[in-house]
């Protein structure tokens, strides 16, 4: 009922008609004008990928979406930023708080072990990093207005 096919037979057969038709396609000249011609291909960077993902991950990169765990770290990365251009406690306080949400959800996402995750940044020694900043530009402008009486 069933006829049983030799698996090696029909591969090879299958190799053999794809090496036919990219010789025949040199021939006549087909990959002549592709861009990249005789220049090394490009690796592709970052960590490997498993081949059933290896394409849909690619046409994300081309489309310059990222994966959501390098999304989130790049979004870590803005919030560490904005920190120290922010001159409001309250905002401040809101801040940290985004922050270390999206540093807990990066570290859970990415199955990190204690030594390899991002810390959480801890919003009181900013709050008085803040404090103390205020304070030394009051001083400064207190010992510039005292300077120019």
């Amino acid at each position: 009922m069933f006829r049983r096919v030799n698996v090696d037979s029909y591969f090879s057969a299958i190799q053999r008609l794809v090496e036919e038709r990219i010789l025949k396609a040199q021939a006549e000249g087909v990959f002549d004008n592709l861009s990249g011609k005789g220049k090394p291909l490009r690796s592709e960077p970052g960590p490997r990928v498993n081949s059933s993902l290896r394409v849909s991950c690619k046409i994300l990169r081309n489309a310059g979406i990222l994966p959501p765990e390098l999304e989130l770290r790049r979004e870590i990365g803005n919030l560490r930023d904005l920190l120290s251009h922010v001159d409001d406690e309250g905002e401040l306080r809101e801040l940290v708080k985004e922050l270390n949400e999206k540093i807990l959800a990066y570290n859970v996402m990415s199955g990190r072990t204690m030594a390899g995750e991002i810390q959480q940044v801890y919003g009181e020694k900013l709050v008085e990093k803040l404090r103390s900043r205020r304070s030394t530009c009051h001083l400064d402008a207190l010992s510039k207005s005292k300077a120019n009486d």
